[in-house]
């Protein structure tokens, strides 16, 4: 389905108030969530969105079961006001002119094949919970003010090499995180590192 912009405003009850993507969703202008829950996990739906994507307070977005990509392909800003904190959005492309965040956001990967990936002047949390290889860069990362979490748990996690601002390794159990290069000169942190106590960080592969 394609649309130019689509908003989603369901105020209907518990059970009620949920929109499911039936099949692949192309949003050549902007994507609103305002309320009710945003179904792309049941049928795991290709998500292409060309501008900006908002979710309101009432808003959420269901990703159960979904291993389908989230594709941002326009010159778009992300916002996530949900009452219940960032929304899950799963494995996330940026495949365009640039991606900026309005707000805090959560995705279990980020992979920046084209574009500036611009985390914004706002104190933002940008969180990965997915293990192995999280977060990719072919395009550009701009850390503004904010931080980037890596949360994924138990498996054996990469660190990917950008210039961060602020690095936090907060996983729920232990787990080794692997630099995979230097993060000095123009990869340098500008704000701090925290590896939190079920974190084990591993220079090694940096340092050969």
């Amino acid at each position: 389905s394609r649309f130019n912009h689509l908003t989603l405003n369901n105020s209907g009850g518990v059970g009620s108030n949920r929109v499911t993507a039936l099949d692949n969703l192309n949003v050549d202008g902007a994507l609103t969530v305002t309320n009710g829950v945003f179904d792309i996990g049941t049928n795991n739906p290709a998500i292409n969105t060309a501008g900006n994507v908002t979710i309101g307070a009432s808003g959420s977005v269901d990703v159960t079961a979904r291993t389908a990509n989230w594709t941002f392909n326009g010159a778009s800003t992300l916002t996530d006001s949900s009452s219940g904190g960032p929304q899950q959005l799963n494995d996330v492309v940026l495949n365009g002119t640039s991606l900026t965040l309005g707000s805090s956001a959560r995705m279990k990967a980020l992979m920046i094949a084209a574009g500036t990936m611009n985390l914004g002047a706002g104190g933002y949390t940008l969180e990965l919970t997915g293990t192995g290889t999280p977060l990719s860069n072919s395009g550009i990362f701009t850390a503004g003010t904010s931080t980037v979490k890596y949360s994924g748990t138990t498996t054996a996690t990469n660190i990917a090499t950008v210039a961060y601002n602020n690095l936090r390794l907060a996983p729920t159990g232990a787990t080794t995180y692997s630099l995979t290069g230097n993060l000095t000169g123009g990869n340098a942190l500008t704000g701090s590192l925290t590896i939190d106590a079920n974190a084990t960080l591993d220079a090694t592969t940096a340092s050969n």
